[in-house]
């Protein structure tokens, strides 16, 4: 069985999975020149982080940069089973274990949640 987080083959381009592929990846757009993934971290949340909160505790930080595509898995059920996910960018360098978000969370992040981030350059 292969990993869906790493099977690219029946994926297309879409914002919100920019969080989810491999390195190496890459994303073509009839008006870019495209881009590729050089950056994938699989993490979690280390500490709860409430609605509103613009930094986010995570269990690794190990590469993160600023401009960092971040996913954050939330607490919000959409419809059946499916968690809802944040996507935006991180603001600055990380400090400590703490990651400052673009955008804040529109809902909470228990510990434990996934987190992906990846880091997109043009080609």
């Amino acid at each position: 069985m292969r990993d869906q987080e790493t099977d690219i083959s029946r994926l297309c381009y879409s914002f919100l999975m920019e969080s989810y592929l491999p390195v190496g990846a890459t994303i073509e757009r009839a008006q870019f020149g495209g881009y590729r993934n050089t950056f994938l971290l699989k993490t979690t949340v280390s500490t709860a982080a409430i609605s509103g909160a613009t930094t986010i505790g995570l269990a690794s930080v190990a590469g993160i940069t600023a401009g960092d595509r971040i996913g954050i898995e939330l607490d919000t059920v959409i419809t059946g089973a499916e968690l809802q996910w944040h996507h935006t960018t991180v603001n600055g360098a990380p400090s400590a274990n703490t990651v400052t978000l673009t955008n804040a969370l529109p809902a909470a992040a228990a510990a434990g949640r996934a987190v992906r981030l990846n880091r997109w350059v043009a080609r």
